[in-house]
C-alpha cells in the first residue's frame, strides 16, 4: 500500500519512529526497502517517506542530569554500526 501512496506527490508520507537506531533503522526499511528482499526494492520501496520526529540534534541544547542520561547498550551500538554500511 505504501508504495502506491508514493506514486502520488500530492500525498506527504510521514513516518512517526523512534529517534533511536531502532526507529532510525524501521524507517530506512520503509524508505530505502529491505537488504534481504533487494531483488523486491524497486516495487516495495517509498523513496519519498520523510522522518517526523525529535532528532537528537534538537535535544543538544537542553541539559540532562546525570539520572536521565541514556547510555548506548552494546546491541544499540551494534544497531548503529548496521545502518551506517
Amino acid at each position: 500500500m505504501l508504495c502506491i501512496v508514493d506514486k502520488n506527490p500530492s500525498v506527504p508520507i510521514m513516518a512517526l519512529v523512534d529517534g533511536d537506531p531502532y526507529g532510525l533503522d524501521i524507517m530506512s526499511v520503509y524508505k530505502n526497502g529491505s537488504k534481504s528482499l533487494t531483488h523486491e526494492n524497486s516495487s516495495l520501496a517509498a523513496p519519498r517517506v520523510q522522518w517526523l520526529g525529535v532528532r537528537a540534534s534538537e535535544l543538544s541544547g537542553y541539559a540532562a542530569e546525570s539520572s536521565g542520561e541514556i547510555c548506548l547498550k552494546l546491541i544499540t551500538s551494534t544497531r548503529l554500526i548496521k545502518i551506517r554500511s
